[in-house]
């Protein structure tokens, strides 16, 4: 039970996310349903004060990480992707800095007709990318499916974003350097990601395809 219980944390403008392994807290209330009759009493107080004692161990180290400034973030690599996993979400981020203005990259970005032209990963985008419109993007990752998405937000050559129920895209544009830093991230998540979780593939290289693809176009252009 002691080595059993996992903790997460993560720190953000919102504050400190603690997570504890739901499993567990289930095994717990199935022990207390248990008519204690059935179970020696000291067998029973002594899970109740492993449960206890993990609890706090969890939180004491969530807190002095948190307050020795050792808080856990992603640290990308120019070009290349990476996923950090909770209990009820993943995140995949990749930045990378092409040669292009702002303006040219967003043209590409916001041009749904020609993405399969110049992008590995899209088989179709149908519609209209522009706020409050809905397109309909079928990809390599799953080409039996089609998801609708609609467009959240739509800041002229700096930020886009799509989503559906399960997830949000975001693409922040930055002038740097001459040219543009790009930042492409993915959050899937919600109450029934752990159901479904185990079935999503890694977006790590068709993030890196991506951006590759990305570049391609708008340095050739």
């Amino acid at each position: 039970m002691v080595n059993s219980i996992a903790a997460t944390f993560s720190v953000a403008k919102s504050g400190i996310h603690i997570g504890v392994d739901l499993s567990q807290i289930q095994l717990w209330e199935f022990y207390k349903t248990i008519n204690r009759n059935e179970i020696p009493k000291r067998k029973v107080k002594n899970l109740k004060m492993n449960f206890v004692v993990e609890i706090r161990h969890c939180l004491i180290v969530t807190l002095i990480t948190v307050l020795g400034g050792q808080t856990v973030a992603a640290q990308t690599k120019d070009g290349k992707a990476e996923t950090i996993e909770k209990s009820f979400n993943r995140k995949t981020t990749i930045s990378r800095w092409v040669n292009a203005s702002p303006m040219e990259v967003w043209r590409v970005l916001t041009e749904a007709e020609n993405y399969p032209n110049w992008n590995s990963n899209i088989i179709s985008i149908a519609g209209n990318i522009a706020l409050d419109q809905k397109i309909k993007l079928r990809t390599t990752l799953d080409s039996s499916r089609t998801f609708t998405l609609k467009i959240k937000e739509f800041q002229p050559n700096a930020l886009l974003k799509w989503c559906n129920s399960k997830g949000i895209r975001t693409f922040v544009l930055k002038e740097k350097n001459g040219g543009t830093s790009i930042t492409m991230t993915e959050k899937i998540g919600g109450l029934m990601y752990p159901l479904y979780a185990k079935y999503l593939p890694s977006f790590n290289d068709s993030f890196e395809i991506f951006m590759s693809d990305l570049k391609k176009i708008v340095e050739t252009k």
